[in-house]
């Protein structure tokens, strides 16, 4: 694999901090920034989040084991130890995770999440193979998605993040995506999409990705979860955990490759791995801070 091809399919400025999972980018940056330099977003107003987790699907031989509870784990990590109110997270979760019903939780999302609050999406499904599509796009498959409806029943991947952003408007947002593909759902660009207008320079945006756009996801029979997902709440639920999202991982990064040599011992190398790739101007959130100026949820 080239590093440096592999570089340039980032998207990456001094407004966002981009961050996906593969052990061949961890040299991207000549002067990488650590979590500890970073520019970390940690005070807000309030903080709020949506859930989602498909594991169940219409389509036959599409079910994942593990990512209904990959989706209460991060929902419960939010609500333990991050301090997120458990009437400010909405979890989609199961059959009630439709398209519909997932574009309605970021209107909602963007409804609540006032430009002082910091704003999560976590999203943990399945991602289609492009050869299903006629025009050969990616989506997230939901609970009702068939092969033959993905357009009907699915979201695109790719302008995933723009659409957050068009309806999203808070300071502070961190996206964390675990699919098949991932690393597909931050390709920015959307003509709708005025930049500086929707979102200003001034505001932290972090997308973590669990995979490359060949890469699919792998779940631990061991573990009980997916390889990412655990690994990353592994990172922020542990007692030194700072809530820092670059810091997790980083951390990460370290447990993935050895879960996959359990999986895939003769092949870990080529399947699902971790690190961290950035701009070298890197944003930071952090997930556990309290808010300062919490509100009723309405």
């Amino acid at each position: 694999m080239n590093n440096g091809k592999r570089a340039k399919s980032f998207f990456a400025t001094s407004i966002w901090a981009v961050l996906a999972t593969c052990v061949l980018h961890l040299d991207v940056c000549t002067e990488p920034c650590l979590s500890d330099t970073a520019n970390v977003a940690a005070k807000f107003d309030d903080k709020w989040a949506v859930v989602i987790g498909v594991g169940d699907f219409t389509e036959a031989g599409w079910t994942i084991k593990y990512a209904t509870k990959d989706a209460t784990d991060i929902r419960s990590y939010l609500i333990e130890h991050a301090n997120f109110k458990s009437d400010h997270v909405r979890d989609l979760i199961g059959s009630h995770s439709t398209q519909a019903n997932v574009l309605r939780s970021i209107e909602w999302l963007g409804a609540v999440a006032r430009p002082g609050d910091l704003a999560v999406i976590y999203i943990r499904t399945r991602g289609t193979y492009p050869s299903l599509d006629a025009a050969g796009k990616r989506y997230f498959a939901l609970s009702d998605t068939t092969a033959a409806t993905l357009a009907k029943t699915g979201i695109e991947m790719a302008g995933f993040v723009d659409k957050v952003l068009m309806k999203v408007h808070s300071k502070a947002i961190a996206i964390i995506v675990d699919s098949d593909f991932a690393e597909n759902s931050f390709q920015m660009g959307s003509p709708e999409l005025p930049d500086e207008k929707i979102f200003p320079a001034d505001h932290t945006l972090v997308v973590a990705c669990s995979t490359f756009d060949d890469q699919i996801c792998w779940e631990s029979e061991r573990l009980h979860n997916s390889v990412f997902t655990h690994a990353l709440l592994e990172a922020l639920a542990s007692p030194k955990a700072s809530g820092s999202l670059l810091e997790a991982l980083s951390k990460a990064n370290a447990n993935i490759p050895l879960e996959m040599q359990q999986i895939r011992p003769n092949r870990s190398q080529d399947m699902q791995a971790a690190g961290l790739t950035r701009g070298c101007e890197c944003f930071d959130v952090d997930l556990a801070v309290p808010p300062t100026r919490p509100r009723k949820a309405p």
